[in-house]
């Protein structure tokens, strides 16, 4: 969250990105490849517009 912040990314993006880093690291107990983080905050981004 901090280094999104710093990057200035809005805080919106900033709570998005920190979650996304969190729930790969917890579903596979390591941090993400740049690639699948884009994946799954593609995907974060369509469920949130559908919902």
């Amino acid at each position: 969250m901090t280094l999104a912040l710093t990057e200035d990314l809005s805080p919106g993006a900033s709570l998005v990105l920190a979650n996304s880093v969190a729930s790969i690291f917890m579903r596979h107990n390591r941090a993400p490849e740049p690639a699948e983080l884009r994946s799954f905050i593609a995907e974060y981004d369509t469920y949130l517009s559908n919902t």
